[in-house]
């Protein structure tokens, strides 16, 4: 399965940049239209972690239906939501834009709070996520020097999960490949960039293996919306 996945990457990589390296070594000898960029960039979005839940859910369920414990909603919270921090180098050539984003993904808190009278029992999950990726957009220019970008592309995701159940603590790091499509509004101001987009993402992390005893095949990931902010300066 692993092997699969490394194949399976690889290819997308090598599609994604074949057209980049043709331009690189076939481009016309003025060079018009090419140029080199780097992007800052941040944001937020929405998982869809529902397995995640799910998991926490049944635990929550067992809790309850053996012991006196009851949860506490207002304490209790999913993993729905993330942020976002990356660094992306991009190059241009005509109305093709290929960048290599690096990024790093937090999410918020999976948790789970119970009591019975002053005893108190807590199941949290946090998970973050690391990738790099190889993308593709097609640009739309505009009189006024902005542009759109539509495209997408795919990559590697690391996805690290930590549990702290009643107490004890059990992580796991496995990894994915993921893809995405995106939309992307630039203004231009000189040699200044900055943008607004939002992403449609499918990267699911299988396999999480924490608590075995309890639960083991966690599924968790950044499948979902992202919306993020760039600036980025071109040479």
């Amino acid at each position: 399965m692993k092997i699969h996945k490394v194949l399976l990457c690889l290819a997308a990589i090598i599609i994604t940049a074949l057209p980049l390296y043709s331009e690189v070594n076939h481009g016309d000898a003025a060079g018009a239209g090419k140029r080199m960029a780097v992007f800052l960039n941040t944001g937020a979005g929405i998982a869809y972690n529902v397995y995640l839940e799910d998991a926490q859910n049944e635990l929550v369920d067992n809790f309850e239906y053996t012991t006196a414990f009851r949860e506490v909603d207002d304490k209790s919270g999913g993993a729905w939501g993330y942020t976002s921090v990356g660094l992306e180098p991009r190059y241009t050539s005509g109305n093709i834009v290929y960048g290599v984003p690096l990024a790093y993904f937090n999410l918020s808190d999976s948790r789970r709070v119970l009591v019975n009278g002053a005893s108190v029992i807590e199941s949290e999950a946090i998970l973050s996520i690391w990738s790099v990726s190889c993308t593709a957009f097609y640009k739309i220019n505009r009189p006024d020097s902005n542009y759109l970008l539509l495209g997408g592309g795919a990559g590697i995701y690391f996805g690290t999960i930590k549990w702290e159940l009643v107490g004890v603590s059990d992580s796991d790091t496995k990894w994915t490949i993921g893809w995405q499509t995106g939309i992307e509004y630039h203004w231009v101001w000189g040699n200044v960039d900055i943008y607004t987009g939002l992403t449609s993402r499918f990267a699911e992390i299988i396999n999480f293996k924490v608590h075995s005893d309890e639960k083991s095949n966690m599924i968790a990931g950044l499948t979902g919306l992202h919306f993020n902010i760039g600036a980025g300066y071109s040479f």
